[in-house]
Order: C-alpha cells, then structure tokens, then sequence
C-alpha cells in the first residue's frame, strides 16, 4: 500500500513543471530524489495513518490525481495564491473536502488516508517547487501570471459566500485564531508532544471526546482530568491531531496568553465550529468562565463552540457529597457567571462535565515498553516488559492506577541499562517534579512567587517527616512559610491543600509528596 501510494503521489508531482518569466524553465526534481522527499514525507504518518491500512481502506487515487491536475489553477493555486491567510485556509478546507468525494473516501479511515494525502501533496508543492521562484513571477505549466490570477479570481467569485471580506477579517477573532501557529513536533520520547511513539489505548475516552463534539449543544465545555503524567495531555494532543480530517471543525491549543488577549474581542465570528483545548486549566479558570458568561449571551460565534479543560483534580463524590476543586470554583465564580458556567457544563461522565482518566491496560503498557524500545533497536522480552510494570506498580502507588510516564522512565533505565542508584533516581525525580511545580505555581498559586516559595518549603517539610499537620506547630525554620499558607482565604484553603493532595476530601494534613520514589 505505502509503494503504491508513493507512486501515485510521484506520477501526480512529476507531470508538473514550473517555469519563471522570460521563459527560463526551472528543471522538475530528478524521479529518485522526488520519491524520496515523498517518503519522508509519507515516513512522518506511518505510525499512526499508513501502517494498518488493509486494501478495503484504500482509495481511488487515479481519479483524485486527474482531479488536482484538472484543478491546479483554481482550487490547488488558491491554496497558496488568495491574499488573505483565511481565504488561503477555506480554500484548502474546500480542497480536502473536493478530495474525500474524488477519491470515494466514505469511512473515516479513507478520509484519514486521503487527508494526509494532500497534506503530503501540498508540503511537497510548497517545499520544492514554490521556494524557487518569486510568488509575483509564479507560472505553472506554461500558465502566465495573469492566466492564473483569473483562475484564482473565477474560484473566488464561485465561493465568494465562503470567503471573509479583507477588512472584516483584519484585526478580528478570526484573524486572531489563524494566527495561532501549535506548537511544534517535541523530540523528547516523553513529552506528550513527541511523534516518536505511537498512541496508545484510550479509545473509550476518545469515542467521549467525540461524542461530546457531536452533542447538539451550540456553548458547552467538559474536562479530563487525572494525575500528573497520567496521559491527559498526550490524549488531547492525539485527539486534536485526529480531529484535523474534520473540516467543519477547527481546533485550536490555548496558552495562557491566548485566554487574556481574546478578551478584547466582543464578537467571535468564525466560520466553522471551533474546539479549544486549555492545558492547566486552573491558571486561568477564572477567565475562561468569564469568557463563557460573555459567549452564552452573544450571537457573535461560530455554531457551536467547545472547550475541553485539562486539570489534575475533578468534581467527585465522597458518600453524599460533591467535592470541588479549587480551579473548579474559580472557573464558576459566582452569581450569573456561576449559573452559565454550570448550565454550559456538558453532563456526560456521571452527570459531571469531569472525564476521569482510566487506567491504561497492561497489554497497552507492553506496546508502549516495546515502541520505546523500538526507538534505540532494543527487544524486550515479555518477562522483562512483565519486570518494568511490576517495578511501576512498587514505585506508583495509586488507586488509579499506574502512571504510562513512570512506565517510560525506567523503560529508559533499562534500556540505557542502568542501575537503580542513587544518580539514576535523581533524572527521575527532576523529571516528575518539573511537573508538579508547574502545576503548582501556576493552576494552584496563580503565579505568586510568595505563595509558591511556602508551599514548597511545606512539601519538602511534610514529605521528610511524613505529612504536616495543619493544626500543628511546625519547626522555627518553617513558621514564616506556614503563615504565609494559612493567610490564603479560609474558604480557598482547605480547596487548596486538597488540591496538593491530589485528594478530594480534606484531613488537616499536608501530606508527603507521592509517589514514595521521591519522598
């Protein structure tokens, strides 16, 4: 499949040639070297696009190739030619959605193929044949600049209904979200960000994650939650790759900069429905429930809109109780913002909006433990694999399971075959609380130096002597963190020492940094 596939797309890209003004033609790239830019290219979606494809999963790709060759001067030179960044991406948007009717592609499975297809398509456009020449001079089989600009303009006039006038788009909403660029490809095995390993499992939790985009709602928001190094991440970066083959969809990754600057706007006009992703959701729970109270009351927005928020703690119930995070009642605030945010809330995790991570099954630790291993040519045997979820599971004492991330850790002891010693430990332990103080600085303590210096002085405190009592007096050397904790709003307090329990019920202790690894 993937020869047959890289041929094609060769035979589409080579029956093109660019030529400049003065009639200076530039040479087509040599077949060899054109095929092997394909397969790098190709090389990029294998793990996750190409590597199951069976023949029942293929597509008409002679029919989808006439249909670009024959398309090449309205809908492919649109893609790179209309003035406006938001015309050039409806323009690509029509073209996927053209391709997946060419190509005959009706499963999502076809539609994943055909979707990487042009993607892998228009790289090789714009990478070697576009970088050549002068985008005022561009000439393509022979055309003129002037042949192709009415190509461009009759293109424009068919879909005039689609295209965003000029002026309303600069400066707007919408101009704003095309302009956030995500962010790159990690090549750190264990950042959530990384191409180098296949993802794994969580198929439940991403049919949730699409059920709760097709829900008829026009405003609604949910979040997945879970432990530090849980995989919530990871989940959203893969579901949100995933999404890409939707084109009534545009999906869009909030840093906490975004969620301050889109304030500004009083209207969110855009023209597909729009999913946000907001990581440590607590640094700014408090304006995105703002921003949701302003949404709910505008007309100004796309037709639907959803936001999926990633925290470590959930809404839980403790016997007839409902517990509250603290970035939970941030996020609602009060009066009308409360009733909005709660009423946006979608109810479809027992009757919360809180998607709680599962564990991830022992099979699927094992395919991880062997992609890892695939990544330095190693083979682990199944006694060895069976070895690192046991030493997982002493390391990672927790009721929900163990963490893939600890999993990967001594993964990369073994293979970097290691010892558990002293200096070994030590990558692991920077590692896991390079995490946990992110999320505390920035979804507990909201970025307060003060705060954030006490807490952490409490934590090494409780975690050397086992866990810090709140109604106890502690050592002279800790007194001034421990007024400087307790002046936090007596309501927010418990909420807060909860919160760095990673626990939903408060007992009056600050307890020892887990897992016991660290302490």
């Amino acid at each position: 499949m993937l020869e047959i596939i890289g041929s094609s797309m060769a035979s589409l890209v080579c029956d093109l040639s660019i030529e400049k003004t003065l009639n200076k033609t530039i040479d087509k790239l040599d077949n060899a070297q054109l095929i092997n830019k394909i397969n790098e290219q190709i090389k990029r979606y294998e793990k996750d696009v190409f590597v199951h494809l069976e023949e029942e999963e293929s597509f008409n790709y002679k029919k989808l190739n006439l249909y670009i060759k024959a398309h090449l001067f309205d809908r492919v030179c649109a893609c790179f030619n209309l003035p406006e960044m938001q015309q050039r991406i409806l323009a690509r948007r029509d073209l996927i959605n053209a391709a997946y009717m060419e190509a005959d592609a009706s499963t999502y499975a076809q539609k994943k193929i055909v979707y990487h297809y042009i993607q892998i398509f228009l790289q090789i456009v714009e990478n070697h044949y576009l970088e050549k020449v002068d985008d005022k001079e561009l000439l393509l089989m022979g055309k003129t600049v002037d042949e192709i600009l009415t190509f461009v303009k009759e293109y424009m006039n068919k879909t005039e209904n689609r295209i965003i006038d000029a002026v309303q788009y600069r400066g707007s909403f919408a101009e704003y979200i095309d302009g956030l660029k995500p962010s790159p490809d990690n090549g750190n095995a264990f950042h959530y960000r990384n191409e180098l390993l296949r993802f794994r499992g969580r198929q439940a939790e991403l049919k949730s994650l699409k059920v709760f985009l097709d829900d008829q709602a026009e405003l609604s928001w949910m979040a997945v939650t879970g432990a530090g190094g849980s995989g919530k991440s990871k989940l959203l970066y893969h579901f949100i790759n995933e999404m890409r083959i939707y084109t009534d969809w545009k999906s869009v990754w909030l840093q906490m900069e975004d969620c301050a600057e889109i304030h500004r706007f009083t209207e969110w006009k855009y023209p597909y429905n729009l999913v946000f992703v907001v990581d440590y959701a607590g640094t700014v729970a408090s304006e995105i429930g703002k921003w949701m109270k302003r949404l709910e009351r505008s007309t100004y927005r796309p037709n639907k809109m959803r936001f999926i928020l990633i925290e470590r703690e959930g809404m839980e119930r403790n016997d007839d109780s409902l517990y509250e995070p603290l970035w939970y009642k941030k996020l609602i605030g009060s009066g009308e913002q409360e009733r909005c945010v709660k009423r946006l809330g979608y109810r479809g995790f027992d009757k919360t909006p809180f998607l709680k991570l599962s564990a991830l099954s022992k099979r699927d630790l094992e395919k991880m433990i062997e992609d890892y291993a695939a990544l330095y040519q190693k083979y682990l045997s199944p006694e060895k694999q069976m070895w690192i979820i046991e030493k997982a599971e002493e390391i990672d004492v927790r009721q929900d399971g163990i963490r893939p991330l600890i999993v990967l850790f001594i993964t990369d002891t073994v293979i970097q075959k290691k010892e558990y010693t002293q200096g070994d430990i030590s990558f692991l332990l920077d590692q896991i609380i390079e995490r946990y103080e992110e999320h505390w600085k920035r979804a507990l303590c909201q970025n307060n130096e003060r705060i954030f210096s006490a807490l952490k002085e409490m934590i090494m405190f409780s975690t050397a002597v086992g866990g810090w009592i709140i109604q106890e007096e502690p050592p002279k050397l800790f007194r001034n963190s421990v007024y400087i904790l307790v002046s936090i709003n007596a309501d927010e307090f418990e909420s807060f020492i909860c919160a760095v329990n990673e626990e939903n019920k408060y007992e009056g202790k600050l307890k020892p940094l887990q897992p016991d690894l660290i302490g």
